[in-house]
């Protein structure tokens, strides 16, 4: 499944997730959730956000019904994402609300930095800048904890963000990503995060 979906080869990956699915029925529901979950973000990819939301929905029920915290908060995560992807903003926040719950209760790091940069690209999508890059430096944070890579991944991606929006915004939202991270205590951990921002703040002057 993962080789056909690196070769771009959504079709055959999800007749493998399907097969996967079927034959995961009332044998291993863990396995039978994880196959409903790539579904469901094949169908998102796929722009079927509609069949997307249904198999989610779909995968939720079976994880609440093991009682399956992890499975639950990341499929929330994916299903309050496709919502917002149809501008169902109210339920999309509802399932990001609970994901945070559930992420908060058991320190899912990860999850909590997956949410926050989707609805930072969802608000950097809609010209929202300073509330995009204030839920980018939250999703930068999150990561701290989870793993270094996933961290550096996320602040290229903030860089690479903050070199597309018009230049009168750049300098307020520095100042306010530096800010959030120095009140955080992670400025000595991570100061690439500053550097890499004032290096920003360099290159547009």
């Amino acid at each position: 499944g993962q080789i056909a979906l690196i070769k771009g080869d959504v079709k055959t990956a999800r007749q493998q997730f399907e097969k996967t699915y079927y034959m995961s029925l009332g044998i291993d529901p863990d396995a039978q959730i994880i196959s409903l979950t790539y579904q469901g973000r094949i169908l998102a990819q796929e722009e079927q956000q509609d069949k997307a939301i249904s198999v989610f929905q779909q995968a939720l029920e079976l994880a609440r019904q093991v009682h399956a915290s992890m499975h639950q908060a990341e499929i929330l995560v994916e299903l309050a994402h496709t919502l917002a992807a149809l501008q169902l903003h109210k339920q999309s926040q509802q399932a990001y609300a609970e994901a945070e719950k559930i992420s908060q209760k058991y320190n899912y790091y990860e999850l909590q930095g997956r949410a926050h940069e989707y609805q930072g690209d969802r608000k950097f999508q809609e010209g929202e800048y300073r509330e995009a890059f204030r839920l980018y430096g939250e999703a930068c944070r999150y990561v701290t904890y989870h793993n270094v890579v996933r961290y550096q991944r996320t602040l290229r991606k903030v860089i690479d963000a903050l070199l597309e929006i018009p230049f009168k915004e750049i300098d307020p939202i520095i100042d306010e990503l530096i800010s959030y991270w120095t009140i955080q205590g992670l400025s000595i951990q991570y100061p690439d995060l500053i550097s890499s921002c004032e290096e920003v703040r360099f290159l547009v002057r």
